[in-house]
């Protein structure tokens, strides 16, 4: 029997012992104002793993492009009637490579535009269709390499050739697009200075690039993802499991008596015997002893003292009298 029992609260102590993956996550949007010194800085630190994080939580980081712009300064003269002239700061397009020159220059995913899946749903209409470009249906949901892929195909054709034909030199693939550059179009590829006789030197995105390289600004979404295996306390386990020890003794009993029994090498010494006054002492008493106190605790509950009037013999005799002269 103890051996039964020691095996049950072992049992109900391992069952209570669990492990389980605990995961946080956050998406953020990021943009990074600079030239490709400062993007690649911003992307590798953010792909690092956090300093000081517990060796057993697992991280994921993940990157990917909104968007990318440029600062255009334009001059307006006679500003509001005044005779004054103002500069301001408007925002352009650039064109980002497209995705066959990152695969050929192996960028991490930072540089790819973000499906929209990857996007917050409150910035997915910033990709729904504009009038007046050509190819794109106004209203419509695009995903942000669709939409801005149309934008570019609209002001700058052509530019899958790249500056002075850098993407279709490393990419074969691309030449037929060269056909189609327009010579009339200054070309703004983002981090590219406009006059190309002054190029980026980034043999591969291990290196940091060189040469004459322009601001621009690239705007990220970023991901992060924290899991952790958290498990409950082997103590704490095992003192649950003593907290059941009068079940698992009422259970083993019941199962060995009833096997006994069953099988002729025990009987009841006394025929009136029934296996339920057998069980009070495994397990059962303790339950019974509980539930009988339950029951005198009620009963003491709604009891109501009864109160003794004392005879008064005189009181009597008086209510004697008034009878006999009735």
């Amino acid at each position: 029997m103890a051996i039964v029992m020691l095996a049950g609260v072992v049992g109900v102590a391992m069952y209570n012992y669990k492990c389980s993956d605990v995961t946080t996550s956050t998406t953020k949007f990021e943009a990074v104002d600079g030239f490709f010194t400062l993007q690649k800085v911003f992307i590798d630190a953010f792909s690092e793993r956090p300093m000081g994080l517990a060796g057993d939580v697992k991280h994921e980081s993940n990157l990917c492009t909104l968007y990318t712009a440029v600062r255009r300064d334009h001059t307006y003269s006679n500003v509001q009637g005044t005779g004054q002239s103002v500069t301001q700061a408007l925002s352009g397009n650039c064109v980002m490579p497209p995705d066959e020159f990152l695969d050929y220059m192996k960028f991490p995913p930072a540089f790819y535009f973000c499906d929209l899946s990857s996007v917050p749903d409150a910035l997915t209409t910033i990709f729904i269709g504009l009038p007046n470009i050509p190819n794109m249906v106004v209203g419509k949901q695009y995903n942000p390499k669709e939409f801005f892929h149309l934008i570019f195909d609209a002001l700058y054709p052509g530019w899958r050739c790249g500056p002075n034909g850098a993407y279709a030199s490393a990419v074969p693939a691309l030449a037929s697009h060269c056909s189609n550059i327009d010579t009339s179009i200054v070309y703004n590829y983002c981090g590219w200075s406009v006059d190309f006789n002054e190029p980026i030197i980034w043999p591969d995105y291990k290196t940091y690039p060189s040469g004459t390289m322009s601001w621009y600004s690239h705007g990220y979404i970023t991901s992060e993802k924290y899991t952790s295996t958290i498990c409950t306390s082997l103590t704490g386990s095992i003192g649950a499991a003593i907290g059941y020890i009068g079940y698992i003794e009422m259970i083993a009993t019941m199962l060995l008596v009833t096997v006994l029994v069953g099988i002729g090498v025990a009987k009841p010494l006394n025929e009136k015997a029934t296996l339920g006054t057998m069980f009070k002492g495994a397990g059962m008493a303790a339950i019974a002893e509980e539930i009988e106190k339950q029951k005198i605790h009620q009963e003491n509950k709604v009891h109501v003292d009864k109160k003794t009037i004392p005879y008064n013999s005189l009181q009597a005799e008086e209510l004697e009298k008034q009878e006999r002269s009735i």
